[in-house]
């Protein structure tokens, strides 16, 4: 279960609990950032980074309908830095994605 979020700016890396994302499978998906991630702007690497994170919540299917969304809602919107996402912050993310998914 994720419980906590991070990024790190001056890598472009970002990771769950304890561990690292990797733009790989969302790249397989939708490929928009030949780079990786990034965050605090609507471009490429911000929408790798919003599916990445989006499927590790829900289906494929529903990534790819919502990481759009989700990263105006949350990733374009975080300070071009490091960032860090506590438990309540995920639960509300959460929270996000279920009110939006498919049906």
């Amino acid at each position: 279960m994720v419980t906590t979020g991070k990024g790190k700016w001056s890598s472009r890396r970002a990771g769950v609990n304890d561990g690292e994302l990797s733009p790989q499978r969302s790249q397989q998906l939708v490929y928009r950032s030949p780079d990786g991630f990034n965050w605090g702007y609507g471009g490429s690497g911000p929408t790798q980074l919003s599916l990445a994170m989006l499927l590790l919540f829900v289906s494929e299917k529903d990534a790819v309908h919502l990481h759009q969304n989700f990263k105006c809602k949350y990733i374009a919107t975080f300070q071009k830095g490091d960032f860090k996402l506590n438990s309540e912050q995920i639960d509300t993310v959460r929270k996000w994605m279920k009110n939006r998914a498919l049906r």
